[in-house]
């Protein structure tokens, strides 16, 4: 995701898919590094994300714009891919329901704000810790964007794993890594004692 504007252009998605709170931190990965590992942590969640193969993770080039683990092609930047990927949270709090009512909720408020946005059920994934991730896919609309989204539940917060593409063919071409990213999901603890200092630190 490129400068602002790019941005901009999926806030509104971003947003209103519940991501309002972010994971604190993320392992400390070097840019371009392909194919790694990271654990993203923060109140009340710790969880691993492999990317897949060709695809970078990259956990600075998302940071001013809340997204501490990003992922996009091997090749391609955060800022010029047509294609990219990102893990976000939101906290449970009372009232909030179960992962269906968590979805129910994010797709009532997504209509509000794009208007004609299509949303469909897509296949249901496994998490390599045996979760299964439900999956939304919103086309159309005045966002600009097709997005694929999977989301989870864990005992503190909704974890959602996002796709989002320029183009319907770019989203359709890279759905594979996306699989491969969701499937590589385990969660670790929700035990978590964050830096006293309030900065990232590596694991």
């Amino acid at each position: 995701m490129i400068g602002t504007k790019r941005f901009c252009n999926i806030s509104s998605a971003m947003l209103l898919l519940g991501l309002l709170s972010v994971p604190a931190f993320a392992q400390n990965v070097s840019l371009d590094t392909e194919g790694a590992s990271g654990l993203v942590y923060g109140e009340g969640h710790s969880f691993f994300v492999t990317a897949p193969k060709g695809w970078v993770l990259d956990t600075h080039s998302g940071v001013d714009q809340g997204l501490v683990a990003v992922f996009y092609p091997k090749g391609s930047t955060w800022a010029t891919s047509e294609a990219t990927m990102y893990v976000n949270t939101r906290d449970k709090v009372e009232g909030t329901g179960l992962l269906d009512a968590f979805i129910d909720s994010d797709i009532a408020r997504f209509k509000v704000e794009v208007p004609g946005v299509k949303i469909s059920e897509g296949t249901s994934l496994k998490t390599k810790d045996g979760k299964t991730a439900l999956v939304r896919n919103f086309t159309g609309g005045g966002s600009g964007n097709f997005e694929t989204v999977a989301y989870l539940e864990e005992s503190k917060v909704f974890v959602m794993i996002v796709l989002s593409a320029r183009q319907l063919s770019a989203r359709d071409r890279v759905l594979p890594g996306f699989r491969s990213l969701v499937n590589s999901y385990s969660f670790a603890t929700d035990n978590v004692v964050l830096p006293q200092n309030g900065k990232p630190s590596a694991r």
